[in-house]
């Protein structure tokens, strides 16, 4: 791992692979999403809350095939990251440093991963440099690798499999918000990915990346994490790694630290924006999903009045043979109502609420 400018970087170590993944389908696709991080809400402490924005276009990134034999030579392929406008912290103030980044793999180089700020007429000034392990196989499993450098110390860049759906970053730490936006790069299995923080001291705290495939399982950079299925949008996880806990949703992904205590531990999300339905149209229904103890049992959650289609509350095990996850969900009346404003459990035969 080369450290050429004072650059701070994490990789994994792949599986090994037979099959040859650059027969998959070349493309791209970009999402921007704003991470807040909260000090609290109605029901706990949030680490991190990230709500996933669509935004259109693809990276640009050539989608020129590498060689599935990595000891021959190919063509770089590259992406751009970010905007061309400054981007805003929470107070509507430009955050210094750069907006718009590249990432490029050059597999002619030993450090065959780049890392690259871009002006506004497209020039760019190296970053850092990494390397990367290829070729990647198209499942959840693959190298990851990210880090903050001394050019841009407010900003995380970063790979991950192309398999990923949703990821996080881990920063339990941080004491700021956050944009994020990622791109496929190419035919090479993996996508690019940049979180600039409102507080340039956040970025360097990054611990983990936590992602899910579209098959429903949780990864880290070390590997699979114990998960289960809440809905058909919910995954929860727990990663015990990274000592983080949390969940990916239809609207986003929240993350907590993993608690010490039996109270239960609950994260929530959506119940915020309308959807048109045939019969009109209503708002997405919030989820609610707490992590107890797996002994815990005889669940109740308090529904707020006006909201309709209450699943739960259930316990369903985390899979970690230690916890469970507590799942409740509805759909609010209005966006200003708490849907649901209290879950517990019985453990060891006392009610303990959240």
């Amino acid at each position: 791992m080369r450290d050429d400018i004072s650059t701070l970087f994490h990789e994994s170590t792949p599986p090994s692979m037979s099959l040859d993944p650059y027969a998959v389908l070349a493309g791209g696709r970009r999402r921007r999403r704003r991470r807040v991080a909260l000090t609290g809400s109605a029901l706990t402490a949030l680490a991190v809350v990230a709500v996933a924005v669509a935004a259109s276009g693809l990276g640009s990134g050539r989608p020129t095939a590498l060689p599935a034999n990595s000891s021959s030579p190919g063509l770089p392929v590259s992406v751009t990251l970010g905007g061309t406008e400054p981007m805003l912290d929470n107070q509507g103030h430009a955050i210094p440093g750069p907006s718009r980044f590249a990432v490029e793999i050059d597999p002619t180089r030993p450090d065959n991963l780049g890392y690259y700020a871009v002006d506004g007429s497209g020039t760019r000034t190296l970053i850092a440099r990494s390397d990367v392990t290829l070729p990647v196989a198209p499942t959840g499993a693959g190298p990851v690798t990210w880090g903050t450098g001394s050019a841009a110390p407010h900003v995380v860049l970063g790979v991950l499999p192309a398999a990923a759906t949703s990821w996080m970053l881990a920063n339990p730490s941080a004491t700021s918000g956050s944009h994020s936006d990622q791109a496929t790069l190419g035919v090479t299995g993996l996508q690019a990915f940049v979180s600039v923080y409102d507080n340039a001291t956040d970025a360097a705290k990054a611990t983990g990346v936590i992602w899910r495939d579209a098959a429903g399982s949780v990864w880290d950079q070390s590997g699979p994490v114990p998960s289960a299925s809440l809905d058909a949008d919910t995954v929860a996880f727990v990663d015990a790694r990274l000592d983080l806990w949390g969940d990916f949703t239809a609207t986003g992904s929240m993350s907590a630290p993993i608690p010490t205590t039996a109270k239960p531990d609950v994260t929530w999300s959506g119940g915020d924006q309308r959807v048109a339905l045939s019969g009109g149209d209503q708002f997405t229904p919030a989820v609610h999903v707490g992590l107890v103890p797996l002994r815990a049992s005889r669940p109740e959650a308090t529904f707020a009045p006006g909201c309709s289609q209450r699943v739960g509350p259930t316990l369903i095990p985390a899979g970690d043979g230690l916890h469970a996850f507590l799942y409740a969900s509805c759909v609010p009346a209005s966006a200003s109502t708490n849907a649901i404003t209290g879950l517990s459990v019985v453990v060891d035969g006392t009610r303990i609420s959240s």
